[in-house]
């Protein structure tokens, strides 16, 4: 799955809302994440201590040539990506190779189609209706829209609504209400004021770890911490659950594992 990660304003905790997402779907069901981003993708990096370098991208026509072949193989594919923690999880720094900006912008929305990931993260940066921007929204399953508990980050999203590029990802959405508290309010009420549908709105809670773990770069731990139901990440177990079972499930078929049946 193909999913563009997008933030209402540029404050919503996107860079550690994608790491936290990747590592620990991968740890949890066992499947490979690739990170890509239309900005730079090295801060996704920073976040992390335990960070798996490779010299691939030092050629990046190299890597391009095989990214651009439909369905390469995946482990070849992933031996040239930037590993974070001890999952699956690899960032893809393209737009910072050293390549013309047309080809940089090829080879990403290529990366995006052919490297046959379980799920491929994308964070949306800029301008929403730039041109590399509609290109890769085009490429996505669905989008992941994050949006601060507050009458502003309301109206921000509501702008960003209206200026996003007709696309299938703009209907097939979730709304993720980050670092939440429901003492700040609750679902109903901010469903009512955004005028969204309460379906389609999700919660992220705030949970200290993940800035102290940020600030210290260390977010990397966290996953292994989630996934094995230490207390002082617990809120956060339901929440990704939801939103990974938005990605992948249908009422037709289930394909994330209950928190109960996830692998440790």
């Amino acid at each position: 799955m193909k999913v563009a990660v997008i933030s209402a304003a540029p404050t919503c905790g996107k860079s550690c809302f994608i790491h936290v997402l990747a590592t620990v779907y991968s740890r949890s069901q066992q499947r490979d994440v690739v990170i890509l981003s239309t900005g730079d993708a090295t801060e996704n990096l920073d976040l992390a201590s335990n960070v798996v370098k490779t010299s691939g991208l030092d050629n990046p026509h190299i890597v391009k040539a095989m990214v651009d072949e439909v369905g390469p193989d995946i482990d070849s594919v992933l031996d040239y990506g930037i590993r974070i923690g001890t999952e699956r999880a690899f960032v893809f720094d393209i737009l910072n190779c050293a390549m013309a900006k047309e080809d940089k912008q090829d080879f990403l929305v290529n990366a995006l189609k052919n490297i046959p990931a379980s799920l491929t993260l994308v964070e949306v940066c800029g301008d929403i209706r730039s041109e590399l921007n509609k290109r890769v929204l085009e490429e996505c399953d669905c989008s992941i829209v994050l949006v601060d508990c507050s009458q502003l980050g309301i109206k921000r999203l509501k702008q960003l609504m209206q200026n996003m590029p007709d696309c299938p990802v703009k209907m097939n959405r979730a709304v993720v209400i980050n670092r939440y508290d429901q003492a700040v309010c609750s679902m109903k009420k901010f469903s009512e004021m955004a005028k969204i549908a309460q379906f389609d709105l999700f919660k992220f809670y705030y949970n200290v770890q993940i800035p102290k773990l940020a600030m210290t770069g260390q977010l990397d731990k966290i996953a292994y911490n989630i996934v094995n139901g230490d207390f002082e990440v617990a809120n956060l177990r339901m929440c990704l659950q939801e939103i990974m079972s938005f990605i992948f499930d249908s009422p037709a078929k289930k394909i994330i594992r209950s928190i109960d049946r996830w692998y440790k």
